[in-house]
């Protein structure tokens, strides 16, 4: 029975005069507590926090590339064009929230939680999302080559005009998983993963690639 894709919600935001603006020295381990906040231009590049939790906030070209956050906790936020790449954010959780333009390659957000998220012109060439759950999500018009989804729970998410190619859901969870207009070449997937997902019939020609199928038309040689 195929899975119906969930509803994503959006981030419950302020109006941004009702928003105060966060110090352009604090550090990211401040930020924990915080809400109803706007950060522009800060830079929380190299620094290390645990368990920072923030809400209701507006992020936009803010620099957290190398970062480590552990256990940290995001929700009714909007991250436009941040900077995360090669971060890593083990066992986050996110909820409500929309990445827009934002710079993830590398980034390492494996056992991750991500419910009502919505990545949306990101570039995400070779980020990790090991393990992670994804509850309600959807990546829009997103490179995510050589992504590593391995294990990870993307039953009903939906990719729309992704580059997925060389990228890895092995042992994943793909039940109701929408792939359609993306580009799957080469994409590494097993049996059991490929369960359920959902493509169009080219895609599906790639698809029998991974299985060492060799497909060819009727006039082929």
């Amino acid at each position: 029975m195929e899975q119906k894709t969930k509803r994503i919600l959006p981030p419950r935001l302020p109006k941004l005069g009702e928003m105060e603006a966060v110090d352009e020295d604090a550090l990211l381990e401040e930020l924990d507590g915080l809400s109803e906040v706007t950060l522009s231009g800060n830079s929380f590049a190299g620094q290390v926090a645990k368990g920072v939790v923030l809400k209701e906030a507006r992020l936009r070209q803010v620099k957290l590339e190398t970062s480590q956050l552990t256990e940290g906790r995001m929700s009714d936020a909007r991250l436009d064009h941040c900077d995360l790449f090669n971060a890593e954010w083990f066992r986050a959780s996110l909820e409500r929230v929309e990445l827009v333009a934002c710079r993830l390659m590398g980034w390492r957000a494996n056992t991750g939680r991500f419910r009502h998220v919505v990545f949306k012109d990101c570039n995400a060439q070779y980020a990790q999302f090991r393990f992670a759950t994804f509850s309600g999500a959807r990546f829009e018009d997103c490179n995510l080559s050589e992504a590593d989804f391995h294990g990870s729970d993307l039953s009903g998410v939906v990719f729309r005009n992704c580059d997925l190619r060389g990228a890895e859901f092995v042992k994943a969870k793909l039940a109701g998983t929408d792939l359609r207009g993306c580009k799957v070449d080469g994409l590494k997937a097993d049996a059991e993963a490929l369960r359920g997902v959902i493509v169009e019939p080219m895609q599906a020609v790639e698809l029998l690639r991974c299985f060492g199928v060799v497909v060819r038309w009727e006039d082929e040689p």
